[in-house]
């Protein structure tokens, strides 16, 4: 949920501003990078859960376009991807305390076991299965 409506945010917001809004109101920022330090915070926290770019934008009194947009601009990835990068990363903290691929992809947020593969092999280029092997 929050990877479809974050793309679909950031390239109409990357749209607009590309053909409508003057480049000087993109350098006026204003308070942003704190916006972004506490999404990514609760990011953090609440890695397990899903959420939409809408609510975390209402978290920060941010418009989702804007939070979409100085969030990839603050970190190098959109919201959805840090999120998937965070839970990544937790599954790997799991997998190497020994839960199982199943119980790692639960505990960490994915909405199963092939998602955890997909995603786990899209970032850290093999599969859970294979990063447990290498690590013994």
């Amino acid at each position: 949920m929050l990877e479809n409506e974050s793309l679909l945010l950031f390239v109409v917001a990357r749209l607009l501003t590309d053909h409508f809004v003057p480049r000087r109101a993109l350098r006026d920022a204003g308070p942003e990078h704190l916006a972004v330090r506490r999404v990514k915070e609760w990011l953090d926290a609440n890695s397990d859960q899903n959420v939409s770019i809408d609510a975390l934008a209402r978290l920060v009194d941010l418009s989702p376009y804007y939070l979409v947009r100085a969030f990839h601009k603050h970190v190098g990835i959109p919201p959805h991807r840090y999120q998937a990068v965070v839970r990544i990363n937790r599954a790997r903290k799991l997998l190497t305390s020994g839960a199982t691929i199943s119980e790692a992809a639960n505990r960490a947020g994915f909405c199963d076991q092939s998602h955890l593969n997909r995603c786990f092999k899209g970032v850290l280029g093999v599969t859970p299965g294979e990063y447990i092997a290498r690590r013994k």
